[in-house]
């Protein structure tokens, strides 16, 4: 099954056309397409599907989401 992953934007910027931000999604720093959600800055949270933000989080949205994700990998460590 593919999850969504939460990522905190480190920056963003424009590459040929395309809105590329900069993300650090559980420590691992990776390149995504921003075009969906534009309004992304330096330190906002995104949802990240298949390369792409999906969804711009408040702080406390992306806190409540990694909670719940850590709570069912406690719960089911073959599946965290």
């Amino acid at each position: 099954m593919c999850l969504a992953a939460i990522g905190c934007v480190r920056s963003v910027r424009r590459e040929q056309g395309v809105l590329l931000a900069q993300v650090d999604v559980q420590g691992r720093e990776m390149t995504i397409g921003v075009d969906l959600t534009p309004e992304v800055q330096p330190g906002m949270y995104v949802v990240v599907h298949a390369g792409l933000a999906l969804q711009a989080l408040t702080p406390e949205e992306a806190a409540d989401a990694l909670a719940l994700r850590a709570d069912i990998a406690a719960a089911d460590p073959g599946h965290g």
